[in-house]
C-alpha cells in the first residue's frame, strides 16, 4: 500500500448555499494510507458517481468516497423543467452534484444528532469531507484505473467549483457486518429511511445493494431541504417526491421477496411516484 500526504483543505463546511453542511475532515494534514476498492462489485464504472475505497488516516481506518467530476449540463434536461434553462450552473451545481447531495444529507444528520433528535445510527457514520492534491488523483488513476471523468471540467464548471479542480471525497465509518435485508432486519433498515425523510432527507435511491447493517452507505442521489427543485414544485408534486422513498422501499421488499407486514405511506394509501427521473 502507498502512503501520500493530503493536502489541507479550507475550513469552511459545505456546499456554500442555504441549508445543511459538512465540515472538513479533521485530518486533513494527515497521511493517507490506500487500501482496497470496496465497490468491485458495480457492474459498470461508467455508471456509478464515484469511488470507495478502505484508507488508513492518523491510525485508524476509514471508507474514503471519492467522487468523480460532475456537470450539472448533464441532468440539464431534468432541472431545467422546474427553474428554467437560465438558472446558473454555480447555483444547480449545489443541488445536483453527487458530491454536495452527500455533504448536504450528512450535515443535516450531524445536526440531528448534535440536537438530540436522534439518539441512533441512522446511516453510516460520516466524518467530513477532503480533497485530494493532483499526486493523489493521478496515482489513483494510473495505479487503481479510476477516472475521475476530469474531461468533463470546462470553463462553467471551473467557474461554478471556484476554480478547485481538485477531486472531492467524503471519509466515512468502516462498516462491516449484515449487507442484506430479511424478514427479520427490514423493520429497522425502515425506521432508518423513515427517520431520515423526518429530517427532510430523501434518499432516492432505495435499493438493497445501498444497505449495510440496516443502513443507507449512499446519498449520492439525495435531495435535502430546502431544496430548489422541491420549492419550485406545487404541493403535488412535491409529495410525491418527498414519498419517492417509501415508494422505492416498497419494490426493495418486493423485488427482494422479503415477506413482511410492514406498511409504509404508500402502500397504505396505494401511492406512486411519476418516475420523472432524477
Amino acid at each position: 500500500m502507498v502512503r501520500y500526504r493530503v493536502k489541507a483543505s479550507p475550513a469552511a463546511s459545505l456546499p456554500p448555499c442555504p441549508g445543511p453542511k459538512l465540515h472538513p475532515f479533521e485530518h486533513q494534514n494527515a497521511l493517507i494510507t490506500w487500501g482496497p476498492r470496496l465497490d468491485k462489485n458495480r457492474i459498470n464504472d461508467n455508471d456509478n458517481q464515484a469511488f470507495v475505497f478502505q484508507v488508513e488516516i492518523a491510525s485508524r481506518r476509514y471508507a474514503i468516497k471519492v467522487f468523480k467530476f460532475f456537470h450539472p449540463a448533464s441532468s440539464k434536461y431534468y432541472w431545467e423543467t422546474y427553474l428554467g434553462e437560465s438558472y446558473p450552473l454555480r447555483k444547480i451545481i449545489f443541488y445536483t452534484d453527487p458530491f454536495y447531495a452527500e455533504c448536504r444529507a450528512y450535515g443535516r444528520i450531524k445536526q440531528a444528532r448534535d440536537e438530540r433528535q436522534v439518539r441512533t445510527e441512522i446511516a453510516t457514520r460520516c466524518h467530513g469531507y477532503l480533497f485530494l492534491t493532483p499526486k493523489d488523483m493521478r496515482w489513483l488513476e494510473k495505479e487503481r484505473g479510476v477516472d475521475l471523468c476530469a474531461g468533463v471540467i470546462d470553463k462553467d464548471l471551473k467557474l461554478a467549483l471556484g476554480g478547485d479542480l481538485r477531486a472531492r471525497a467524503i471519509v466515512k465509518d468502516l462498516e462491516t457486518g449484515d449487507k442484506g435485508l430479511n424478514r427479520n432486519n427490514i423493520w429497522r433498515a425502515w425506521r432508518n429511511v423513515s427517520l431520515q425523510n423526518s429530517l427532510n432527507i430523501y434518499n432516492r435511491d432505495v435499493r438493497v445493494e445501498n444497505f449495510m447493517n440496516c443502513r443507507i452507505v449512499d446519498f449520492g442521489s439525495s435531495w435535502t431541504e430546502p431544496h430548489v427543485i422541491l420549492d419550485s414544485v406545487d404541493a403535488d408534486e412535491a409529495r410525491e417526491q418527498r414519498l419517492s422513498d417509501c415508494s422505492k422501499f416498497d419494490e426493495m421488499t418486493e423485488e427482494e421477496g422479503i415477506k413482511t407486514s410492514l406498511k409504509t405511506p404508500t402502500s397504505r394509501h396505494n401511492l406512486r411516484s411519476r418516475k420523472r427521473g432524477k
